[in-house]
């Protein structure tokens, strides 16, 4: 069981607090709390219930489930499902919101090879959103970009090598590829720009309201260290590349980062 309240952020890349805001909208909030829990109901499931509100600005109501069945030896079947629900609260400073937000994965193992599909839908007007610099949110397809606009889908495949199943402990790599496709944020843009809202320009992109398809491609190969004096330090490649199109919100992209995370003993 878990439980905050939160009013300020420690943001990436800096050293003191800021304040809080909706990732996507930009609007400033004032506290965010939440709660919930996780059941592991058996070793091989689990489920997490949560709910967070953003003080006039949304409730937000996170559900998720996973089961696993099989051995990576033969085969391991492993399901995912998540599922959000945002509504506008009090004074609705990001506009009206109701939406709900879904992704479902099925992935095989087997030895050090897994592969996984993964399916996310957006439903509602507005863009599925989250508190800025948390992170991002647990849909299966929030990977380089969060396929994220009203009313899209999207589907995402992935490859996964665990190298201690094939005799090279501390490595790994990811490897996924997606297409997102039916954004449709006209009745929001519309809105806007009837003056129905003070809020609402991200729903337009170039001129017109946020539509179009979008895909990625990504991989991230990972060494840990197993001995000496630099145990346990980890080094991660990561290489993303987002193709938008004229219309949609998230631009064309590379994104290139090399990550060294060296353990060290303070006390």
């Amino acid at each position: 069981l878990a439980a905050g309240t939160f009013t300020k952020v420690n943001a990436r890349g800096h050293t003191s607090l800021s304040r809080l805001s909706t990732s996507y909208g930009g609007v400033p909030l004032d506290r965010v709390s939440y709660v919930g829990g996780t059941w592991a109901y058996s070793a091989d499931g689990s489920a997490s219930l949560f709910a967070d509100q953003a003080d006039d600005v949304w409730r937000q109501y996170y559900a998720s489930i996973q089961q696993s069945a099989g051995r990576v030896e033969a085969v391991k079947l492993t399901g995912t499902a998540n599922l959000y629900a945002t509504r506008d609260a009090g004074a609705a400073r990001q506009g009206p919101i109701d939406n709900r937000a879904y992704s479902l994965a099925l992935s095989a193992q087997h030895g050090p090879h897994a592969l996984l599909v993964g399916y996310q839908k957006i439903t509602g007007d507005q863009f599925f959103d989250y508190v800025n610099e948390t992170a991002g949110d647990y849909l299966i397809n929030s990977m380089d970009v969060d396929y994220n606009a009203p009313h899209e889908r999207s589907l995402q495949l992935r490859y996964t090598f665990d190298g201690k199943y094939a005799n090279l402990p501390g490595f790994s790599t990811l490897l996924w590829a997606q297409q997102g496709w039916g954004a449709d944020a006209g009745v929001s843009a519309a809105h806007y720009r009837a003056g129905g809202s003070a809020f609402g320009s991200i729903y337009l992109k170039n001129g017109q309201p946020v539509h179009g398809r979008h895909h990625e491609f990504g991989i991230t190969p990972t060494y840990v260290v197993q001995s000496g004096r630099f145990k346990q330090t980890k080094i991660a490649l990561i290489a993303m590349w987002h193709v938008g199109s004229a219309y949609y919100s998230d631009p064309t992209s590379q994104v290139y980062r090399l990550v060294v995370t060296v353990p060290a003993r303070l006390l």
